[in-house]
């Protein structure tokens, strides 16, 4: 009743005199002894509602019929919103006003539990209530494990952006309009690249060859400066391979062979390492690392970094093309793989 009073009281009443003669005047039994009425609304014992408020409370207290409702209402509306293990307390905490046997706990309890945790606990034993607590716990704590790991996860969003026109100088291909970022002609590779490589057909009379001899078999190798490194066909490389491998690309970022490995052949007794290629048309390119090893001379092959097409007119070499035979060129010439011609200029 004090509490209902006081709400009451509070909005409409702020003087503390004035509340306390108030309740006075409603007040009947013994604690109508409490005041003394000198006048119409003149309480005399108690001047502040705070200190009638303690004193209706330890009078008359809280009974225990408002106790067991105030504990039946809250277990009405006991449900599973957190964890299993604060539901078990709760629920401990409430039934233990009413000394309730353990079916009604069990009963209450599962019809307190989540949906989904009610559903799984189909497949397990929960014959008795302790077994109930055991399995809802081991079963929330499998499904907040799988919502981890299968949750939603945060994938920022990449925007598209439009090229920006500028006058620059491409420092790749040496054109304007662009950046060397953008370059059409930038090279993509995967793994170890092979800047240059020309492979050479049987028909080219004008390729410098050599004789290799491989268990006991002589085969012709083409001797290639265009070719950044030492090739060999599948067929016929030895079966003792080095570990680890290697991805192979040509100028234009076409891949050349996937996870190539590498072997070690002898050459004029000298060993030299060479590269598995499966679909190599010749039986063994000899690049520039055996070229610089023997100091040979002989056709010098510059490669472009995309292939010329019949019935189009040869475009301007592009800047990285330059740079690649003028270095090919100054290596050449102090190697002495190269000799500047004398002959007049047409």
């Amino acid at each position: 009743m004090h509490v209902r009073l006081k709400k009451v009281l509070d909005s409409d009443l702020q003087d503390q005199a004035i509340k306390c003669a108030y309740v006075a005047h409603q007040l009947r039994g013994h604690a109508q002894d409490w005041f003394v009425r000198t006048g119409p609304i003149q309480p005399v014992f108690f001047q502040k509602w705070s200190a009638l408020e303690a004193a209706l409370l330890e009078i008359f207290g809280e009974s225990e019929e408002v106790r067991r409702a105030q504990a039946e209402l809250r277990i009405s509306r006991l449900r599973h919103s957190s964890t299993v293990p604060n539901l078990i307390a709760e629920m401990g905490s409430l039934a233990g006003q009413f000394n309730w046997p353990v079916q009604a706990r069990h009963a209450v309890f599962y019809q307190a539990l989540k949906p989904a945790l009610k559903l799984a606990l189909i497949h397990c034993d929960t014959s008795t209530y302790d077994l109930l607590k055991d399995n809802a716990k081991r079963i929330e704590s499998l499904q907040d494990l799988a919502k981890g790991a299968t949750g939603s996860q945060y994938r920022p969003t990449r925007r598209g952006r439009k090229r920006k026109v500028t006058s620059d100088k491409c420092h790749r291909c040496g054109w304007t309009g662009h950046v060397a970022k953008d370059c059409y002609a930038k090279i993509s590779t995967e793994g170890k690249p092979i800047n240059r490589i020309a492979i050479a057909g049987e028909h080219e009379t004008a390729a410098e060859r050599t004789l290799v001899t491989l268990n006991i078999t002589t085969y012709q190798a083409l001797i290639d400066t265009g070719a950044a490194d030492n090739c060999i066909r599948e067929r016929i490389a030895p079966p003792d391979r080095l570990p680890s491998t290697v991805n192979l690309s040509g100028s234009t970022g076409i891949s050349i062979a996937k996870h190539a490995e590498r072997v070690m052949i002898e050459i004029s007794s000298r060993p030299v390492l060479c590269y598995v290629v499966k679909a190599l048309t010749e039986s063994l390119i000899l690049g520039l690392p055996y070229i610089k090893e023997e100091a040979v001379s002989g056709t010098c092959h510059i490669a472009m970094t995309g292939p010329f097409k019949n019935g189009r007119n040869p475009r301007a070499s592009l800047a990285t093309e330059k740079d690649s035979l003028q270095s090919t060129l100054d290596e050449g010439i102090k190697r002495g793989w190269i000799k500047p011609s004398k002959a007049e200029s047409g």
